[in-house]
């Protein structure tokens, strides 16, 4: 029973990610039948946001077949409006037992963006080899309202429940006072 609680916080969250929710959904069918499901966590590409890659590997469109695979090459690339590309993010993430593969990144400009997602397949020597590979490209969009400096929502209801806070303490504190 003791173990019941520590299984619960490993499983529970790995279990919303798998298309729970509102998030953006990209799939393709590779050259080779794989069907990539790369899922993102928010609603949409949004700067300043950061959001998580949920990255899996199907033989069927109903997503029930998995395809075992050892990591994943991650690529992502901003296109730039005079057509160059540049390199932002690459590198290998590690299929770990019982653990969707995810990546948490956050877009800093607007702009159209390459993921490009490489998944390799376990062997025997120190070099995987890879599976498949697919590139999806999407855009980025920019804040919708231009962010007050140095100042967040957060901030103003940090500092309301910080005043009602006080206030209710030296409310509380002069009624003591008055009383003894």
């Amino acid at each position: 029973m003791k173990y019941f609680a520590l299984v619960a916080l490993l499983i529970v969250p790995f279990t919303v990610l798998a298309h729970g929710g509102e998030g953006v959904v990209l799939s393709k069918v590779t050259d080779q039948g794989y069907l990539v499901d790369v899922d993102y966590s928010n609603e949409a590409f949004t700067v300043g946001e950061p959001g998580t890659f949920t990255f899996g590997l199907y033989t069927d469109d109903s997503r029930t077949k998995k395809v075992e695979f050892s990591d994943i090459w991650v690529r992502v690339v901003k296109k730039g409006a005079d057509g160059k590309e540049v390199t932002l993010f690459a590198g290998s993430v590690t299929h770990l037992p019982l653990a969707p593969i995810t990546l948490l990144y956050g877009f800093t400009e607007a702009g159209t963006y390459i993921l490009d997602a490489r998944y390799n397949k376990p062997t025997e020597n120190v070099l995987s080899q890879q599976l498949t590979e697919a590139e999806f490209t999407f855009d980025v969009k920019g804040e919708e309202t231009p962010a007050s400096p140095g100042v967040s929502k957060e901030f103003f209801l940090g500092l309301f429940v910080g005043l009602l806070s006080a206030f209710i303490l030296l409310t509380i504190r002069a009624k003591i006072q008055k009383s003894t």
